[in-house]
């Protein structure tokens, strides 16, 4: 099949409400042939429903899944992709460090690391040759949760960390092919995910049981100074419509918060503040006038 001198765009995760749907939404707006996936089509059946959308279900834990999306883009555009979003991602549950459910720690890297190696090295190839026409673009959706401490989602942080780095390498070895790679630290962004709260789970031995309710009463707080996620997909979009897009990305209500707390503040009055935010000084004194446990 002969090329579509249409651009073309792919992208993971793209549940009505959430980042992948508004970014699908805005690229149409700009032009391009969108090819929206998720995981389960019934989530997105306004994209599916209209003619202007290539809709379908792309599991991106799913080789054969993959490799079928490979081969539905192949047939469409012959050949090439011009822009691969990896949106998918995100964590229903999160749990202090040293109370990890490993089964639970797995899964998270899975969703939002290695989810991305597979989708990147399945695609290449299509971006190899969308490179030998016009700059192909790779961006990865991290979180700013990878760039400081946040207490309770450190499998998450962690994970969107070493997206971030392992982005870092890939956008050196593509530059020869003329393929770009952008890191997108995301910021608060309201969208159907955090409607309602993530759970974060305690047993209720945990240690962290006295401070339980101070992450209660901070979502909701939270939840109300999100970025509406329209609004974070133009910056994206913007972003990525440039020829020579940055490497980092910094997009969504503080996203740029943990750059400058590891630019210009120093480490022990960031963990003091951390602290106190979420309550571990009330912790420390109420653990220290408690009776040993027994191992």
């Amino acid at each position: 099949m002969a090329q579509s001198a249409r651009r073309s765009v792919l992208i993971t995760g793209c549940t009505t409400g959430g980042i992948g749907h508004a970014l699908a939404r805005e690229f149409h707006k700009r032009g391009l042939r969108v090819f929206a996936t998720t995981r389960n089509p019934s989530t997105m059946r306004d994209l599916v429903d209209s003619p202007d959308f290539e809709a379908f279900a792309l599991d991106v834990l799913d080789e054969n899944s993959v490799r079928a999306a490979v081969t539905r883009v192949k047939d469409t555009t012959g050949g090439m992709l011009d822009i691969l979003i990896n949106n998918a991602g995100g964590a229903d549950v999160i749990f202090p460090a040293v109370e990890t459910d490993i089964d639970e720690a797995k899964k998270l890297y899975d969703l939002n690391f290695f989810s991305v190696i597979r989708m990147v090295k399945a695609f290449t190839p299509l971006l190899l040759n969308a490179g030998r026409v016009s700059p192909a673009h790779i961006f990865n959706i991290g979180s700013g949760a990878g760039e400081m401490a946040t207490p309770y989602a450190s499998i998450y942080g962690s994970a969107k960390a070493a997206l971030k780095a392992w982005g870092d390498s890939l956008r050196v070895e593509l530059a020869p092919f003329n393929i770009t790679v952008t890191t997108v630290v995301t910021g608060m962004i309201a969208n159907s995910k955090n409607v309602a709260a993530v759970q974060l789970s305690l047993a209720e031995t945990s240690i962290y049981k006295p401070v339980e309710s101070v992450f209660q009463e901070m979502f909701p707080k939270l939840n109300a100074s999100r970025m509406p996620a329209s609004e974070y997909a133009v910056s994206v979009v913007n972003e990525a419509l440039k020829s020579n897009p940055r490497a980092w990305l910094y997009a969504g209500k503080m996203s740029t918060v943990g750059w400058a707390v590891k630019t210009f503040v120093p480490l022990g009055l960031a963990d003091y503040a951390l602290g106190k935010t979420w309550a571990f000084d009330k912790l420390r004194e109420q653990w220290r006038s408690s009776p040993p446990q027994a191992s």
